[in-house]
């Protein structure tokens, strides 16, 4: 029978000595999550915890049922069953689709599956081994204890999939005591049921090899990826040494492109990509860390991309550096490149091997149960090609490619050569951002539903506000999962992204990389784009002054009212350039704001878009909601000034913008419409596109570094690629070109180093 009092000892021990209730579980792990952050600090012992509860939950349930004990045996050989064959299917699922994180293809259901797995693997592996301790005191044959080591194997998590997030590898520690107390527990329960086989013993000592070297590995990347170690690592390097001349002075060696560096270094064209990737990931990692960097002025160059390079390439070429970043946070790619990595794995998968072996000779020579011996097999099978693919992935990765490419290594047969040449082009065909989420404002209050959960709360009378406000907000977050849509992010939308950035860069540099100048362009460029187009008095009440949330939807229902117009008026028509690069980033800003909203600039966006949200449902009528979001368009287009002013001064919804952003719809239909500005709508969703691409590079600015690794885990972000591109262009807050010192500035001919080869060294090659 389950005791109250074992339990609350249970927790007492995790939650510090607090003595914990069970009907105070709740209220405390709320405290305790809101106090320490249970999902950051505690979650390697807290999954421990709750899989030790679960156990004794399941043990206390068959206690309290009253069946037979056949039957309880059968229930309980089904609970581990169940269990092991979860762990592995869960391990599985992280080897096949844990890479898909590094990429944004739209599959969000496999992201989230493989993230899942993630986070119930621990889990499940550790309710699996303390279901398996708990049947040493009743009935456990020789081949369930096998299956502990298997678990340990689990636990090590896949070589694409080795950590949740990137603050685990300043908690590596935790989870290190985590793996040691599951550890303990695997190998406690094979002393506690020792057999007399030799071949059991032999099997289950290799399959301990492979685990341990799992769980190893899994603590190695934590701690090896550790951004704090990396600052550390690169500020204590020691100093390059700089050669001397025949004259007998230093030979300070002068800077040059990263493609004239490459060049040089005799790459071919297909590896020539790959290796200015990562040489460009290396110099960016110092922002992923969250260190600033000061050059001076005559290494502007640096920071730049060369004239040939088209925005496809230019595009490719930071997706591989954020390739290259997902692998070192989140993966074990990074210490299985090393050799000692490939012995690892190498030892790991030939124990795995042999132990398939000798299993196979071990169950030859006596009858065992069929299904104990199903499983084993599956267990044994799975490790093998996990450990395989792993190994295959390795030598086909990007980083070893790197390698094998590198100036200076050894020369290879022209075959091999071949083979390498070819798959480098075939890899680099398949690279880019390939999608981007898409959320209307318009369309999802269209079609919000009107029963829903906070409505039949409202019938049930439930008066506590906590309560409705709960069921509110779980409404929104439904119904705006619901209505959103993935697009292909085009080329010609990656060109006006890409030109818009260097005509930034150039701006840049006509005000001689005053960073002060870098400021005004970034965050002022919406409405200095209004004022030099001579439209900032009728318009520009929308961008100055206003909060970047508060202007972002202002824009995007305009945008939308104005793009279903025109749909509306031509139906059979094709959109302009502009006029569909507008809408596109309308649309992905938007769902920036519902779903990744600590990437925007701080603020009241989430409570303005409920309230406007709110506002435009009580406004739109059934027959808007039938004839559908070109009708409400137009019928907000129609509303005249004097009915608009009106609407403005109802009591409306707080914070809600809707009616504001109606008006900054007319004005801007307006703009083509009389002829004192004699503009054509063309012109119009210019200037439109380009507020749009204005807002994007001033939100890619302001996010700190940190959200772009946090939500890289996620897939790949647009605004990432374009804050990467715009560290390419030093056109980034973090990055500050500066005047040498006096000293040497009056020094002839003053040239400062520059070295690609020893960038691990870049402190010394900066301001």
């Amino acid at each position: 029978m389950l005791s109250t009092n074992r339990l609350e000892l249970a927790f007492s021990n995790i939650f510090g000595g607090k003595k914990v209730g069970i009907h105070q579980l709740g209220i405390d792990l709320t405290w305790i999550g809101h106090k320490l952050e249970i999902k950051k600090y505690l979650s390697m012992l807290l999954s421990i915890a709750s899989g030790v509860f679960f156990t004794e939950v399941s043990k206390w349930a068959a206690d309290r049922s009253g069946l037979p004990g056949p039957s309880k045996e059968f229930w309980n050989k089904v609970e581990l069953c169940s269990l092991v064959l979860l762990s592995l299917f869960l391990h599985c699922v992280l080897i096949w689709f844990g890479g898909y994180g590094s990429n944004r293809k739209g599959n969000r259901s496999i992201i989230f599956l493989a993230w899942l797995a993630y986070f119930l693997g621990d889990w499940v592996a550790t309710a699996s081994l303390t279901t398996l301790l708990k049947r040493q005191l009743q009935k456990l044959n020789a081949i369930e204890v096998l299956w502990a080591p298997f678990i340990l194997l689990h636990l090590g998590k896949a070589e694409t999939m080795a950590a949740n997030y990137f603050e685990e590898s300043t908690l590596w520690l935790r989870y290190l005591i985590g793996l040691l107390i599951q550890l303990g527990i695997a190998i406690y329960i094979y002393w506690r049921f020792p057999t007399k086989h030799f071949g059991f013993t032999f099997l289950a000592t290799l399959i301990y090899i492979a685990g341990i070297i799992k769980c190893g590995e899994r603590i190695w990347i934590l701690s090896f990826s550790s951004f704090e170690k990396y600052r550390k690592s690169m500020l204590r390097a020691p100093a390059p040494e700089i050669p001397h001349s025949s004259e007998g002075k230093f030979d300070i060696p002068k800077h040059e492109l990263l493609v004239a560096y490459l060049q040089r270094k005799g790459l071919s064209q297909e590896a020539e990509h790959l290796h200015q990737a990562y040489l460009s990931f290396k110099m960016f990692v110092p922002l992923f860390s969250g260190l600033k960097l000061r050059i001076y002025k005559k290494l502007e160059n640096i920071f730049n991309l060369q004239e040939s390079l088209s925005a496809e390439e230019a595009f490719k070429l930071v997706d591989i550096e954020l390739e290259f970043l997902y692998d070192m946070l989140y993966t074990k790619t990074v210490i299985l490149n090393s050799v000692t990595g490939l012995i690892l794995l190498s030892i790991s998968l030939f124990s795995c091997v042999l132990g398939l072996i000798a299993f196979t000779g071990v169950i030859a020579r006596k009858s065992y149960n069929n299904l104990d011996v199903a499983i084993t097999y599956l267990l044994l099978l799975g490790a093998v090609s996990a450990d395989t693919y792993a190994l295959l992935t390795q030598l086909l990765s990007k980083w070893t490619m790197r390698r094998c490419t590198k100036p200076g290594s050894k020369k290879r047969p022209k075959l091999i050569n071949k083979v390498i040449n070819h798959w480098l082009e075939y890899r680099k065909k398949g690279r880019g951002i390939k999608s981007m989420p898409q959320s209307s404002l318009l369309k999802y209050c269209l079609k919000s539903k009107a029963i829903t959960i906070s409505a039949v709360a409202k019938k049930l009378h439930l008066g506590n506000t906590v309560i409705e406000s709960f069921l509110h907000q779980l409404d929104m977050t439904v119904q705006r999962a619901a209505w959103f849509t993935w697009i292909n992010v085009d080329l010609e939308l990656k060109d006006f992204i890409f030109g818009y950035l260097k005509e930034k860069r150039r701006q840049y540099k006509e005000k001689q990389f005053e960073f002060k100048s870098l400021t005004y362009l970034i965050n002022a460029g919406a409405y200095e784009l209004l004022r030099r187009k001579q439209i900032h008095e009728e318009v520009g009440w929308s961008l100055k002054d206003l909060e970047f949330t508060h202007s972002l939807i202002l824009w995007h229902i305009a945008t939308d009212i104005l793009y279903y117009d025109q749909k509306r008026r031509y139906p059979n028509g094709s959109f302009s350039t502009h006029c569909r690069i507008s809408k596109h980033l309308s649309d992905y800003m938007m769902h920036l704001l519902l779903k990744a909203p600590f990437m925007l600039r701080k603020g009241i966006g989430e409570i303005r878009y409920r309230d406007t949200c709110m506002e435009a449902v009580k406004f739109f009528n059934q027959e808007m909601k039938l004839q559908g979001v070109r009708l409400a368009a137009t019928t907000l287009l129609a509303i005249d000034a004097e009915c608009r002013g009106f609407l403005f001064q109802m009591k409306g919804q707080g914070k809600s913008v809707f009616f504001a952003a109606s008006a900054l719809a007319t004005s801007l239909r307006k703009l083509s419409r009389d002829e004192n500005w004699r503009m054509d709508e063309e012109e119009v969703w210019e200037i439109i596109s380009c507020v749009w691409v204005e807002l994007l590079v001033s939100a890619a600015n302001h996010c700190d570094w940190k959200d772009h690794k946090m939500q890289l885990r996620h897939g790949k972000e647009l605004l990432t690629h374009v804050a990467l591109l715009m560290a390419h262009l030093g056109l980034s807050k973090h990055i500050r070109m500066t005047d040498p010192p006096p000293q040497l500035e009056a020094e002839d001919g003053y040239n400062p180093p520059w070295n690609w080869a020893e960038l691990n060294r870049l402190a010394y090659y900066l301001a």
